[in-house]
């Protein structure tokens, strides 16, 4: 085994190391809604991070309707 080589090298007891490899992906934390907006409040993630990860609560998101310039120059004139 490869990791014997390697613990020898630096000097340790392999039987004594008690080397473990754990494969696969770590379990994913789960996340409290208070600290997501917490995480927002703080700059510590992007607008669209905090949308994306909100959905995934359950919360219903709409995208923003683009403005247009008519939008914000609508006049009204009277005569």
């Amino acid at each position: 085994m490869r990791s014997r080589q390697v613990l020898r090298q630096a000097d340790f007891n392999p039987l004594e190391a008690e080397v473990r490899l754990n494969w696969g992906s770590p379990q994913t934390p789960e996340l409290d809604p208070a600290d997501l907006i917490h995480a927002a409040q703080l700059g510590l993630i992007r607008p669209e991070e905090f949308r994306k990860n909100a959905v995934k609560f359950g919360w219903e998101l709409w995208e923003d309707k683009p403005e247009t310039a008519s939008d914000d120059a609508t006049v009204t004139r009277s005569n």
